[in-house]
């Protein structure tokens, strides 16, 4: 699947850029930037293990890589002091749900949150833990134990990926208020939409 290499193709591009990005040392702002660190070193592993066809925990990250960006977005641009210090100091993060809430209300053009999570939310529990839905995707019909996620479920996956670490991406070219960055951040997007999406902007 062409998709597998033009997701590694743009994760290679989101680490250059993102590794040029310098924060300042400001309030949160180096916990925060690794927090979205986290997000696009799961984004990476997603892809590498899905090269390797082991889907299985390829699936497995999705909750973790989504819910780690839900709560770093929450923790910028929701949290004041001491919902900050709770969730660093004694590890007290709302639920997913809420935090979607409560960045929905405030940024209308993060309305994207909970539709993902709608129409991961059924299966992202049982991929994480190892439930029938992932399992079942492990048995052919012939009775033999060999994965058999459907193409189409990869290609979501992967697209997923492309689109968590672009966002994470923009996320911390905002956080940095480096601009020089803007344009480059512009024109991955626009190879993303054709390569991984199909159309353009």
């Amino acid at each position: 699947m062409q998709l597998v290499f033009d997701t590694r193709e743009h994760l290679n591009i989101v680490w250059k850029l993102a590794e040029q990005i310098s924060v300042k040392s400001k309030g949160y702002n180096e916990f925060i930037s690794a927090m979205f660190f986290v997000s696009i070193s799961h984004c990476d592993a997603v892809q590498t293990l899905v090269e390797k066809k082991n889907f299985a925990s390829a699936f497995s990250l999705v909750r973790p890589t989504l819910e780690n960006t839900f709560r770093a977005v929450w923790f910028r641009k929701c949290a004041n002091k001491d919902q900050a210090n709770r969730a660093i100091y004694k590890s007290k993060w709302n639920a997913v749900g809420k935090n979607i809430e409560l960045i929905e209300d405030q940024y209308e053009d993060s309305i994207l949150f909970s539709k993902l999570w709608e129409m991961l939310k059924p299966f992202v529990h049982d991929f994480t833990h190892g439930g029938s839905e992932l399992t079942l995707r492990h048995i052919s019909k012939d009775g033999f134990i060999t994965p058999t996620v459907d193409d189409q479920e990869v290609r979501f996956l992967l697209q997923l990926t492309v689109l968590v670490s672009t966002f994470v991406l923009t996320e911390l070219v905002d956080l940095s208020d480096e601009k020089k960055f803007e344009a480059y951040v512009e024109k991955l997007v626009d190879q993303t939409c054709i390569k991984v999406f199909g159309a353009g902007r």
